[in-house]
């Protein structure tokens, strides 16, 4: 078993897969990217 994980800006993503590369599980979670002013971008480490 396998298991990707991909944490970018706007989304954190995973799958789980087998030895002969089928896709067990898969999810996703949107991150809350806040944006306070022209051409800035925050992102609370918490989140």
């Amino acid at each position: 078993m396998y298991l990707g994980i991909d944490i970018g800006t706007s989304e954190l993503k995973s799958q789980l897969i087998d030895q002969t590369g089928t896709i067990i599980a898969s999810s996703h979670v949107p991150l809350l990217v806040k944006r306070p002013y022209a051409n800035w971008a925050e992102q609370s480490p918490q989140a």
